[in-house]
Order: structure tokens, then sequence, then C-alpha cells
């Protein structure tokens, strides 16, 4: 099943469920029919909160950065809220397909792959898309399937977009990856350059809130990627092992200390990368943020 069908499953089956429930309690139980009814609204930010909860205070021993204040907190837990649900209720299970990647470019017009994190898909980057479509820049926007597979397995899928990125344009693309999306890049590399290659083929990495070095929340999960995901994983370790030598070279890295999912704040980085904080962005967030999008269009003259 694609993450698009699982996401709709998912934003019906609750609404259907709390709905039914509080038709059924709506003459004998008002109270608790209300509740029912305002249910579905009130478990994104109820869910955003306990993450960002965490996230300060696993923070509060950061070296790197200074832990954000309680009201840059609420401003990031805001916003995510309203991105988080644009994307994962609208965006994310029923607009997946409304922009195709656009493979028709001038001679010498460098363009972009775009890869998304867990549990998203290709949707994520709907802004993104527009933008690269106004500039008539080619680009490739992927989804990694099955959603709860090994990271490693989605190598082969950002080894596609850059081949299908680099017929129409003649040139080496830039990468751009979000939360594990930027792992998947990891995992391209490994796979398809090796220790001792030549990173050629890519212009430059930037990768945006990726749990470089893990992350505490991924303690949490069960399946197989979020296992990846976790602090000090055999994966990344093995990973790492057989990344070029000169790959942190070519990646610049945005991180944030207000990231919701990716914490420590320091995790997101990579020792000799191009190092970005950017502060009071929450983890979704940091996709909508113009600074990012702009540099990262901005690459595509260089």
């Amino acid at each position: 099943m694609t993450n698009a069908w699982l996401q709709r499953l998912i934003n019906l089956g609750v609404l259907t469920l709390t709905y039914s429930l509080a038709a059924w309690l709506w003459d004998s139980q008002r109270a608790w029919a209300t509740v029912c009814l305002l249910a579905p609204w009130l478990l994104t930010p109820l869910i955003l909160g306990i993450q960002c909860v965490w996230a300060a205070q696993i923070n509060r021993a950061e070296t790197l950065v200074h832990p954000a204040s309680l009201r840059q907190w609420l401003k990031a837990w805001l916003a995510e809220w309203r991105v988080a649900t644009q994307v994962f209720a609208w965006w994310q299970p029923f607009r997946y397909r409304a922009i195709a990647d656009h493979l028709k470019s001038s001679p010498s017009q460098r363009g972009m792959v775009l890869v998304h994190g867990f549990f998203c898909n290709r949707a994520l980057w709907t802004d993104w898309m527009r933008q690269l479509h106004s500039r008539q820049r080619a680009f490739v926007s992927v989804d990694l399937e099955p959603a709860y597979g090994s990271i490693s397995d989605y190598s082969d899928v950002v080894e596609a977009a850059i081949r299908q990125v680099e017929k129409a344009t003649g040139m080496p693309p830039v990468l751009v990856g979000h939360s594990m999306g930027g792992l998947a890049i990891r995992a391209w590399a490994a796979k398809y350059v090796g220790r001792d290659g030549d990173m050629k083929r890519i212009h430059h990495i930037f990768t945006l809130g990726t749990p470089h070095q893990g992350t505490a929340i991924a303690a949490a999960s069960h399946t197989e990627n979020g296992h990846q995901m976790r602090r000090g994983s055999p994966w990344l370790a093995d990973n790492a092992s057989r990344l070029p030598h000169n790959f942190a070279k070519h990646c610049t890295c945005y991180y944030s200390h207000c990231d919701n999912i990716v914490f420590p704040a320091s995790t997101a980085t990579i020792s000799g990368a191009d190092n970005r904080h950017i502060a009071g962005y929450a983890h979704v967030q940091l996709v909508f943020a113009n600074e990012i999008q702009q540099a990262c269009l901005g690459q595509l003259e260089n």
C-alpha cells in the first residue's frame, strides 16, 4: 500500500470513527459526543505538543546551539500544526500526483532531485515543484516505497531519479532530502559511489532536518527504517563507513533547535559539512522555510 493510500485510510478512518461515535452518543451523552467531534482536530496539536516538550527537554543539554526559548517553541508548534495539517491531511493523501515531474529543460540548465522523509510522499515538495515548474527546471520528486522498509532499499529509487535528471539536462543535479530522505541520499552514495568513488555525478546535496546521527524519537519506532534511525544504530555506522571520503564537502545540512522529530538538534549535522542552524523552525516547517528554498534553488544557477 502506498503512503498516499495509507494516509487516506487513516484520515478517513479517524473521521468516520469519531463522527459515528458522536452521532451514537449525541442524545444520551452530549458532552462526550462533542469531544468526539473535536478529537480529529485536536489530535495533531496534542501529538506535536508532546514531541515539542520531549525535544525541548533533550535539547537543554545541547552544546552546538542555544536552547530555544518558550516563545520560539510556541511559534514553531503553531506553525507545525498548520503545515502538518496541510501536508498530511490534504497534499499527501489526495494531491500526490497533482504536479508531475518535469523533465523538459533547456541544455545546460541544472535540475533537482527531491527526496521526502519518513511516512511522507512526493507531495511534501508541492511548493518546491511549483517553483521549479515556473523556472522551467527539470526535476524528479521521488516516492520512497515501501513506507516502512529498509533505507538501503531506497538507494535504487534515488539512482533512477538522478539518471532521469542527468539525461534531461546533461548536468549533475542538486539533491535535496528532508528528514529520512537525507539518509536515502546517503544510502545512494554508499551504494553507487562507494568509499573511494568520485561525487562528480552530484552538484550539491542539501539535507533538511536529517538524522545523520540518529534521533532520540526513533527509540519509539517499531519499523525497520525507524530502527535504522535510532542513535548509534548499526545501519548508521555501516553507512558512514561506506560513504565517499569527500561526501561531507558536498553537503549543506540545515538543522533547528525547534525540530520536534530530529533531536538533539546537533544530530542533524555532519562533521565537515556546511552545517547551518535555522532558528525557530519545527520539522516539517523546514520544508517551507523561504531561506532554505532560495538557497537550494539558487544552487541551480551555479
